[in-house]
C-alpha cells in the first residue's frame, strides 16, 4: 500500500537531464547519482 501513494516516484535527476533535448555530457557528469545510474545499468545512459 506504501508504494501505490502518489507523488513518491520521482525520476533521478539523471533522467530529467537525460530527457532534455539538449545537455552536455558536463552535465550528467556532475550529477551526484551518475555512478549509480552507471551501476544500474541504466539502458538511455549506457547507449548514449
Amino acid at each position: 500500500m506504501f508504494w501505490r501513494m502518489a507523488g513518491l516516484s520521482t525520476a533521478s535527476p539523471v533522467e530529467t537531464i537525460l530527457d532534455k533535448e539538449n545537455f552536455t555530457l558536463e552535465e550528467l557528469l556532475d550529477e551526484d547519482d551518475i555512478i549509480q545510474e552507471c551501476k544500474a545499468l541504466n539502458g538511455r545512459l549506457i547507449n548514449l
